[in-house]
């Protein structure tokens, strides 16, 4: 779960729960409280952060939010947290939209989509969306690397108010979620 402010898309909350894993982060003003819980291993700690955007879960509402298009760039703060140490949890992150382009989806045709390059300034994490051509940006497509991590997902249904987004049908590709490890000489996507 990842909480914004509607109007700023200001971080509030994000929490992350599953079996013998528990982290939350509670952001106030220019402080960030962290809490992880591992097993029988808990930890509290706090960093200082101005402005920092979502980062994670709560991209899909940032990137949903901006006002996206071809050259479209900006830089903001975001607390990491998957960082490997204290550090490290604040990182500055490049936005970037290259272009426009045509992509096979799993919603069963080719969408129009803005490609949108994500990537953390100090390289321990990039992502590449590719979103709805037209507000709201929301991802047909999402792959994400940290070092030898690459995750990719696909929307396979979407629905805008109370309608299904419908692609064109003429170039039907078969495409399958994949998770694959990427060595770590490997370029980050462009």
């Amino acid at each position: 779960m990842y909480d914004v402010d509607r109007e700023s898309l200001v971080p509030l909350r994000s929490v992350m729960r599953r079996q013998g894993f528990a982290l939350s982060l509670s952001f106030r003003g220019d402080r960030v409280e962290i809490e992880r819980r591992d097993e029988d291993v808990q930890t509290r700690s706090e960093v200082r952060v101005r402005n920092p955007m979502p980062e994670g879960p709560g991209t899909l509402v940032l990137l949903a939010g901006l006002p996206l298009r071809p050259a479209y760039a900006t830089e903001f703060p975001v607390v990491d947290r998957w960082a490997s140490d204290e550090a490290h949890r604040v990182s500055t992150v490049r936005l970037t939209v290259p272009g426009r382009t045509r992509i096979q989806t799993r919603l069963g045709g080719a969408c129009d989509a803005l490609e949108v390059l994500l990537a953390a300034k100090d390289g321990s994490s990039s992502s590449r969306h590719w979103v709805r051509a037209d507000p709201p940006y929301y991802p047909f497509k999402i792959e994400y690397t940290r070092g030898d991590l690459h995750l990719v997902s696909e929307v396979t249904r979407m629905i805008l108010e109370g309608d299904a987004v419908e692609c064109s049908k003429r170039e039907r590709a078969v495409v399958s979620p994949t998770v694959r490890p990427r060595s770590r000489s490997a370029a980050t996507p462009s």
